[in-house]
């Protein structure tokens, strides 16, 4: 099957058979530079933030009439309506992008046969469809490696709709949980209920209520590609610690 899935409802639906136009490797780096009068070339500043990326299929489709190609074509045009929806290709289907397609869509005419070009604005990375992570119940001092597989950091200004918690569910007297060079910790005793530190919108919570001026930590968590060291030791320990994540790729 070669097609794709837009907001739950996949090209087959509408009879669609697609081929893809341009599949971007990559959103381009946003530019950061001053251009100094008189002096060739500009001084650029170091800057990793990357703009949208846009992927472009050509759906090609038949009817036996007239007033069926017009509802056809109706029907997709409302399908492809939607703003930021999931977006996954059947031939990559562990990832799914956020995609809004901005375009007119304009159909070939002439004929019971047609052809439209998409382009679909997405965000610069994909997720994976499956969440990742580890869950440790921790009664004393542990740690171990998280082999994040992703080719994009995630943490805070990570794009919209990452995701990346670390959960703290249980009791203890003080707790500090540690990932690579950052430490969160907590020196209130918690007696049961769940804390939950959301990495990507620098939020922390107990049971839905903000508790983050009780937490002492200088930033929020980061994954990198590769191997992240998690830490965990407190007093007082008897709780769950999960860290849960969907790894974004360029």
């Amino acid at each position: 099957m070669n097609g794709l899935t837009f907001n739950g409802v996949h090209s087959d639906t509408f009879g669609l058979v697609m081929k893809t136009v341009q599949r971007s490797a990559g959103a381009p780096v946003r530019q950061k530079e001053i251009v100094i009068p008189g002096r060739d070339g500009a001084f650029v500043f170091p800057y990793k933030k990357r703009n949208t990326k846009t992927h472009i299929v050509r759906f090609t489709y038949t009817a036996t009439n007239m007033t069926d190609i017009r509802q056809k074509e109706r029907q997709i045009g409302a399908w492809l309506s939607a703003q930021e929806a999931p977006l996954i290709f059947d031939d990559e289907p562990d990832i799914v992008y956020l995609a809004t397609a901005y375009a007119e869509i304009i159909p070939t005419e002439g004929g019971f046969a047609r052809s439209v070009d998409i382009e679909f604005v997405c965000q610069p990375f994909g997720f994976a469809t499956e969440e990742e992570g580890v869950e440790k119940y921790i009664t004393g001092a542990h740690q171990e490696s998280i082999d994040y597989v992703g080719t994009q950091l995630i943490g805070l200004g990570s794009q919209q709709g990452s995701f990346f918690v670390v959960e703290i569910e249980g009791s203890f007297t003080s707790i500090q949980v540690s990932i690579n060079d950052t430490t969160i910790s907590f020196d209130t005793a918690l007696t049961g209920g769940k804390i939950t530190i959301d990495n990507t919108n620098g939020t922390i919570e107990l049971d839905g209520e903000n508790i983050i001026n009780e937490a002492e930590f200088n930033n929020f968590f980061t994954l990198y590609p590769g191997d992240n060291l998690l830490q965990v030791d407190g007093v007082g320990l008897d709780c769950y610690v999960r860290v849960r994540y969907k790894a974004l790729y360029i």
